[in-house]
């Protein structure tokens, strides 16, 4: 009778296990996430989540926050945003599975610089002789080139 039960039991358990569907939640947030600079372009690289919440994750919803705003949606674990305006920016990302978006995470801030050029020649360039010396003159170039002019040489 005993093992009759148990066995009885142990069925029962096994058609409710079965009959019981595992649900999947949003996956966690992304690892590692970092962005980084150079010139007019921030990549922003990260890892995919520990947790995916049962069930795998399917893309990363990217978005740059600041000046040149933008979003895309990538499939692997690190996207460039190109030619982008001066001003801080921020990434933030969020992983995606069947069950919905999972925990958003934001980047460090990085800082994109005006491009900086060589300035151009000075304007009215004159000299005057006077004995042994002599004087040059100018007026400042049109371009200082995206930074200020600290002297001439």
């Amino acid at each position: 009778m005993f093992k009759r039960l148990l066995i009885l039991l142990a069925t029962v358990f096994v058609v409710i296990g079965v009959a019981t569907p595992v649900l999947a939640l949003p996956p966690g947030p992304v690892g590692g996430l970092s962005a980084s600079v150079d010139g007019t372009s921030i990549t922003v690289t990260w890892t995919a989540p520990t947790d995916d919440g049962g069930s795998p994750v399917l893309n990363y919803t990217v978005v740059l926050n600041g000046p040149s705003g933008e979003s895309t949606t990538v499939t692997n674990t690190a996207v460039t945003f190109t030619n982008l305006d001066p001003g801080d920016y921020t990434a933030t990302v969020t992983p995606n599975n069947n069950d919905g978006p999972g925990q958003a995470s934001t980047s460090n801030q990085v800082t994109v610089q005006p491009p900086v050029s060589v300035p151009s020649a000075p304007q009215n360039v004159s000299a005057s002789v006077s004995g042994q010396s002599v004087t040059v003159s100018w007026d400042p170039p049109a371009s200082n080139g995206g930074s200020a002019i600290l002297d001439y040489t």
